[in-house]
């Protein structure tokens, strides 16, 4: 009999990717534990991480390839053989891209696939075959938030919990949601140790609740308090004099720029007290050693990237960038390791769906929202085939039925996932993917925004025809482009990768390297700009026709978004689940017990006015659809507002809130859709 083996791996439920210890008997994961080395978790897992083998061996787990019989959506498959399947999809590729050129073929990439290496195979097999258009999760999340942070100083900064004395919350709770745990451990450490905790958050979340100053923000309107804040600062003289002489470009224009934001104008857009936005801003500009976490909360608004770079700015002027205790680049392997995206592949003569915008230049992908038009209206060009990898766009996206429509009008899709979605069920062939405990894969976009670089180790083998992501990308690489995918094993892609770094799949795997921390990099290198200096006052966007400095723009005061007779309400995101990501796992029991239902939240004074109690079944209506979910009373959310659970569309279409939101209305960069703010109504259900 063989003897129970702990192997050391990371958990990929979610981006962290905390540290996690596998118990295996006779191919068998028995139960999982978390990693006390883990310098972020301390040996913690999350409720998803803790329940990792309920998911393992759901029942209901795609475990062969499928090829859709009959019309789409119907539900009738026969399973079919990988070599059949890449031998279909192979067939098709080729004669897409002899008839129609290659960028009739499309990629969309969703986030149910690992974080890490996996992401840059899939980039290279799209560039080696010559097609500009792929698609990713990245215009709803984190990106827009990356673009501001890189056209504002160069990179992604992070901050340095351990050593500051101030920390700002800006649109998120890390208290629980999926990707940001470790990190709301980090900042109650740092306040128990006496640093101070301010949450801006239109929603009173356990974050806001352990905050020394909470800031229930008008949603949409964060912008506008940032250059409200930054005037404060300017005209009051608090800001970082000699940080902004040395380090900086365009402060003389910003100073002139937010004359126009006022205390008065800005307390009245934000509905805040006057006298709390200057003791923010007052307080952030004198801690020396203070950072600002910006969250998911902005990403899913127009002009989030504007937004951003205006928190960007304000981080910039007050010298709390690259500083110990603020927000730093941490030194990371993609720093050195080579870039597997081919994209000198590419021929520059073929035009991405879109153009080479800002956003593309920036992110070397489009926006789902702009492949979906082109699907539909064959402009600028046809786009006859797509695969959907660890993505369910049809619950993620805003306005669902136009992407039912797109997805059902495409010739040809093909749909990897670990279990069958409501995107899955629109494929003519459906593959499955493994489980991140059955593959190895270099973690962290890989290691691009953490120091803490790890191996994932493969604990088990796949169940039944399982594929690791890879896998597919190697196969169908090697009939595409075999100069291209000349690995036999994922680790030897790896070490490829890694090779001038000085690191490789032997010294990552089975723990987490610690790169320790370097502050004030820019001193001797400069910040990765064009002028080497943080620019405040973006020259770039300038070229690409957009505004240099941040300007406010009132969703409010935009016919889509101002509520009226027939829609009262503005609808918004209520806070993410514990226990699922995004649309996933609401069919893993042992989850669904913890959170078994959607709920909208209503304050007590619209519920009364509506003749709605706590636990009705409500239904809500927008200008583009209609769903239902049970009421809970929120005793703290402002009045004339909806906080909807989101996610929900898979299991339950009844009650996908993404049904509720239109995609017309985009950020003039990344196409990003107004999916947390949009008007509605709320009835009980009769």
């Amino acid at each position: 009999m063989s003897e129970t083996k702990v192997i050391t791996t990371t958990c990929r439920l979610c981006p962290v990717g905390c540290g996690m210890n596998v118990h295996v008997k006779d191919n068998k994961v028995l139960k999982v534990r978390g990693l006390p080395e883990d310098p972020r978790t301390k040996g913690r897992l999350c409720a998803k991480g803790s329940r990792v083998l309920d998911i393992l061996y759901a029942p209901d787990r795609l475990l062969n390839p499928l090829r859709r019989k009959g019309e789409r959506g119907a539900g009738h498959w026969e399973e079919i053989s990988w070599a059949e399947a890449l031998d279909e999809i192979h067939s098709k590729i080729v004669g897409y891209k002899e008839e129609f050129g290659a960028r009739s073929i499309s990629l969309f990439r969703g986030q149910a696939s690992d974080w890490g290496a996996t992401w840059l195979y899939a980039f290279r097999f799209m560039n080696a075959l010559g097609s500009p258009n792929t698609s990713v999760t990245s215009h709803l999340c984190y990106t827009p938030r990356a673009v501001a942070h890189t056209l504002s100083y160069g990179g992604y900064a992070e901050p340095d919990y351990a050593n500051t004395d101030c920390i700002l919350v800006w649109g998120a709770n890390p208290t629980n949601s999926h990707e940001r745990a470790p990190f709301g451990a980090q900042m109650f450490s740092a306040k128990k140790r006496g640093a101070k905790l301010i949450v801006i958050d239109p929603l009173y979340t356990k974050m806001a609740a352990n905050a020394d100053i909470w800031l229930q923000i008008k949603p949409g309107t964060d912008m506008a308090l940032a250059l409200g804040m930054l005037k404060i600062i300017i005209d009051e003289d608090l800001y970082a004099h000699e940080y902004v002489e040395k380090w900086t470009v365009g402060f003389e224009e910003l100073k002139k720029h937010v004359q126009d934001y006022p205390l008065d104008k800005v307390a009245a857009i934000t509905e805040l007290p006057a006298e709390k936005i200057e003791e923010v801003a007052r307080l952030y500009a004198t801690t020396r050693k203070a950072c600002i976490f910006d969250g998911n909360g902005l990403d899913q608004q127009i002009g989030v990237i504007q937004t951003v770079r205006s928190l960007c700015i304000l981080r910039a002027i007050t010298g709390h960038i690259e500083v110990k205790g603020s927000d730093c680049f941490p030194d990371t392997l993609s720093l050195k390791s080579r870039d597997l995206k081919l994209l000198e592949n590419l021929p520059q003569d073929i035009e991405p769906i879109g153009g080479r915008t800002l956003w593309y230049n920036m992110t070397g992908n489009i926006p789902m929202p702009a492949l979906a038009d082109t699907i539909l209206t064959g402009r600028p060009y046809p786009v006859k085939a797509i695969i959907v990898q660890g993505g369910n766009p049809v619950v993620t996206m805003a306005n669902t039925p136009r992407m039912i429509e797109a997805l059902k009008k495409i010739e040809f899709s093909v749909v990897m996932d670990v279990f069958m979605t409501r995107t899955a069920q629109l494929a003519d062939i459906v593959l499955p993917a493994a489980n991140f405990l059955e593959y190895t894969n270099l973690t962290g976009y890989p290691g691009m925004r953490t120091n803490f670089p790890t191996v994932q180790q493969q604990t088990v083998e796949p169940r039944g025809q399982a594929w690791p992501d890879w896998k597919l990308w190697f196969e169908l690489g090697k009939r595409i482009s075999p100069t291209h995918f000349p690995w036999r094993t994922v680790e030897e892609a790896i070490d490829y990768q890694l090779e001038p770094t000085g690191f490789g799949v032997k010294q990552l795997k089975g723990h987490i390297v610690v790169i320790p921390k370097r502050y004030e990099k820019f001193k001797s290198n400069g910040f990765f700009t064009p002028s080497k200096k943080i620019e405040l006052y973006s020259q770039r966007m300038l070229d690409f026709g957009h505004d240099p400095l941040p300007v406010f723009k009132n969703p409010y005061e935009c016919p889509e978004r101002t509520p009226n007779e027939e829609y009262p309400f503005s609808g918004i995101n209520w806070t993410i689940s514990d226990y699922y990501m995004h649309s996933q796992h609401r069919n893993i029991p042992s989850l669904r017990e913890r959170d078994p239902e959607p709920l909208v939240y209503l304050n007590p004074e619209d519920a009364r006015k509506k003749g709605i109690a706590e636990g009705d079944m409500v239904k809500i209506t927008s200008p583009h659809g209609s769903i239902e979910q049970r009421c809970k009373i929120a005793d703290k959310l402002t009045p004339g507002y909806v906080a909807i659970s989101w996610g929900w569309g898979d299991i339950m279409p009844e009650a996908g809130a993404n049904e509720l939101i239109g995609d017309s209305l985009r950020d003039e960069i990344s196409e990003t859709t107004s999916n947390r703010l949009f008007i509605c109504n709320i009835e009980k259900k009769s």
